[in-house]
């Protein structure tokens, strides 16, 4: 027999001996809590998933207390209006809320209203889930009384299981005498299921246990459970396992029976620690192998030690074969003869190694060398992105300050009572003024995409009360919308506050952009809609609903791409305001959507996170008055301009000489302003900023040093328009800050807040 064999033999009867004790513990007390463990597992889902069908019905209930709150529906009840029906109830909407039902009784239970959505959601038909004649006196409905009463549940209908709600119907004060219920429901159809599989993140199938649906619920499942009961029944060949529950109807008679499937992973989980118990009993079997060294010493290590000795002698002899013991025939003369095998394959696998090594270091200097070729091509990319920017902004730069002479002249020409003009002059000056505005729009919108493409966009994110944001939004573009005839509407907001957490500025940018478009891209005679609508994931969804010509299928997905722009081609534009609009609204972490339909409009919407609204009342910031000079009536005042472009100079000179008491004097760069403040007597300064040599910031502080005009009022204007300068700007102590080309009547309140007579 050989050494092998006698050792195996007897190692074997010990340690089978071991796991036989191991394995009897671990099956007949471990094993039994793990499907303790599996059960308590399986009854907490499908509590999770009742839950969320309670949710769902109080969802149904929520809207149910809207509308029965709403005056509207109250003075329904009673005149049977049918704009009411036509303003509300629309097949659209209905699919849109996920309504398929509505229902109005009189308080005597004779039926007002019955609309309910076809299965396809395109419009209404009877419902005949309740008696047409009218509900019975002892029905639960009736009872609905009180302004807090309220009933929601299940109901079976000839479709299956329905959600439904009912509230009183009281109007919005809470006061008025209860006229009639109100009941919307929901079905829980396929659709349902599927949101609720995925809210709660497991496989749930529903049956109603009443009508045909009852006729596909598995011969497995328990029938007579009772609701909040639940059942586990497990699947043929043990890996998954059905929990079981019912749930009741209103009236408590039978309603749907839910199943949960889950895999056994806690038996699983089970099955894997019996194994890891089962190591640890092999893990045992050293103290066996301690008890058998000295039989080993004589039978193995003993010998063993003889050749490693030999061993250690062959690396100072070519010759290994009259050393090592390998005429034997038992396991030792195998060792012998593996050790010289393993001597020669030693030598040629560092032989091999020393080949191997060589190629990976000639491929780490080729990876070195790709390496430090990306970092310079990183750093190109880089300076030329940069490179970019710089030169967008000084162009915006460069064409803003030409511009603002272009458009403050011509607003002085259309201004202009004493020397009336034409009717085609007019209409020319009105056509350089509209370019003039649409280059300066081309020239923002570039910039703006340019600062966001090279990551040099700084939103400052706070929470802000959007509603006055919109109002303001709505105020300046309904002129627009008045010249197109679109009609343009806001929905209310219950209490007139809705807290977003946004930068305040660029969310104004993007509902402007995407108000504008939804005006441009109307029909005429259209209609623009603003709405609000809080989504379960704590998201505000403000949306822009038009009647346009929308957007053709295949058009769809260039719509964020930059320069792309699509129907009316008369419309002006750069085709990147809906690129910028995305870019800022991904930065502000919310999304951008839209919806679609050629021929019928479209819809764009954001999400964007909702902030706690506060506990104590919102604190509006008092607004600090300006501080100027004051100065006595009549008497001359004398105001100061630094710039060093003629044109923008002599603008600003036409716009004073229509002033009374004022005089104007000019300069063409800071040093020579500098020297007409101190030496003139100065009540106000419109200082620029961008100037060669000593610019307009520098020339502020100099002024603030001196005696003479430390205390004298300065106004800023620049061409560049960066957001973030003006903040710098305020900071340092200038009293206001307009962007060039600036309106003149801004210029002109911007002096008079300044600068105001006694």
């Amino acid at each position: 027999m050989l050494l092998k064999t006698k050792i195996l033999l007897l190692l074997a009867g010990l340690f089978s001996g071991l796991l036989f004790v191991n394995l009897f513990i671990l099956s007949v007390v471990i094993s039994p809590i793990f499907g303790e463990l599996e059960t308590r597992e399986a009854n907490k889902n499908i509590g999770r998933v009742i839950d969320i069908l309670e949710s769902d019905i109080k969802a149904v209930d929520s809207f149910v207390y809207d509308w029965a709150a709403w005056d509207d529906t109250y003075f329904y009840v009673k005149d049977r209006n049918q704009a009411y029906e036509d303003a509300n109830y629309m097949p659209e909407y209905s699919a849109t809320q996920n309504h398929d039902l509505y229902y109005i009784w009189d308080l005597k239970g004779q039926p007002i209203l019955n609309k309910a959505l076809n299965e396809e959601g395109t419009a209404y038909v009877a419902f005949d889930g309740f008696p047409t004649e009218g509900l019975p006196e002892t029905h639960p409905f009736l009872t609905l009384n009180s302004v807090s009463s309220k009933f929601s549940g299940l109901i079976q209908t000839r479709r299956g299981p329905m959600i439904i709600a009912a509230r009183p119907i009281v109007g919005s004060s809470m006061k008025k005498p209860v006229n009639g219920i109100l009941v919307m429901g929901r079905y829980l159809d396929n659709d349902l299921i599927k949101n609720i599989t995925q809210r709660s993140r497991l496989e749930l199938d529903i049956w109603s246990l009443t009508g045909e649906s009852s006729l596909n619920i598995p011969k497995e499942a328990p029938r007579n459970l009772k609701m909040g009961d639940s059942e586990n029944v497990f699947e043929q060949g043990g890996k998954t396992i059905f929990v079981y529950s019912s749930y009741s109807d209103i009236l408590g008679n039978p309603g749907i029976l839910l199943r949960v499937s889950m895999p056994r992973d806690i038996i699983v989980q089970g099955k894997s620690t019996i194994a890891i118990g089962i190591w640890l009993a092999l893990l045992s079997g050293i103290l066996i192998i301690l008890a058998l060294y000295f039989t080993l010493q004589r039978l193995i290590i003993s010998p063993l030690s003889v050749i490693t000795k030999d061993t250690v002698r062959f690396g100072k002899h070519e010759d290994f074969t009259h050393q090592l013991p390998l005429a034997r025939k038992d396991e030792l003369g195998l060792l012998a003869q593996s050790i010289l095998n393993g001597i020669k394959e030693r030598d040629q696998t560092e032989k091999t190694l020393i080949e191997k090594n060589k190629s990976l270091e000639e491929v780490k200097e080729e990876l070195i060398r790709s390496k430090e070729i990306a970092e310079s091509s990183k750093a190109f990319a880089e300076k030329a992105n940069n490179a970019k920017s710089d030169f967008l902004s000084r162009m915006s730069h460069e064409l803003r300050t030409p511009l603002n002479a272009i458009l403050g002249f011509t607003q002085l020409l259309q201004m202009d009572s004493r020397n009336p003009l034409e009717g085609y002059q007019k209409d020319d000056l009105e056509q350089v003024s509209s370019a003039g505005k649409h280059l300066l729009d081309l020239v923002s919108e570039v910039l703006d995409l340019a600062k966001i493409e090279s990551g040099k966009v700084n939103l400052k994110i706070e929470t802000v009360n959007i509603i006055p944001i919109i109002d303001d939004v709505i105020s300046v573009i309904e002129p627009l919308a008045t010249e197109n005839e679109v009609s343009l509407t806001c929905q209310e907001v219950l209490g007139g506050i809705c807290l977003i957490k946004i930068d305040k500025l660029r969310f104004k940018q993007i509902i402007l952009n995407l108000i504008s478009n939804a005006i441009k891209y109307n029909r005429s005679k259209g209609s623009v809609v603003v709405s609000f609508e809080a989504q379960v994931n704590d998201k505000m969804r403000i949306g822009v609903k038009d009647t346009g010509y929308g957007i053709p299928d295949d058009m769809k997905g260039l719509i964020f791409q930059p320069f792309e722009r699509f129907g009316n081609e008369t419309v002006q534009g750069t085709g990147i305001g809906l690129t910028i609009s995305k870019n800022l609204v991904e930065m502000m972490g919310g999304t951008i959507h839209f919806e679609s339909m050629a021929g019928k409009g479209s819809f764009f919407y954001i999400d964007l996170a909702i902030s706690k609204v506060p506990t104590e009342p919102l604190k509006v910031p008092k607004i600090s008055e300006p501080v100027s000079t004051p100065l006595k009536r009549n008497e001359k005042r004398t105001i100061l301009y630094v710039d060093d472009y003629l044109p923008n100079r002599s603008l600003v000179e036409a716009v004073i000489k229509g002033l009374s008491n004022t005089d104007l004097l000019s300069a063409s760069n800071a040093i020579e302003g500098i020297e007409l403040a101190q030496v003139k007597k100065t009540d106000l300064i419109l200082m620029d900023i961008h100037m060669p040599g000593m610019d307009g910031i520098m020339a502020f502080k100099k002024l603030q040093t001196l005696e003479e005009t430390k205390d004298v009022p300065v106004i800023a204007l620049t061409a560049d328009a960066k957001a973030e300068l003006r903040s710098e700007l305020l900071e340092l102590g200038f009293k206001d800050c307009l962007t060039k080309p600036f309106n003149i009547s801004d210029l002109l309140n911007a002096i008079e807040s300044n600068y105001r007579l006694t």
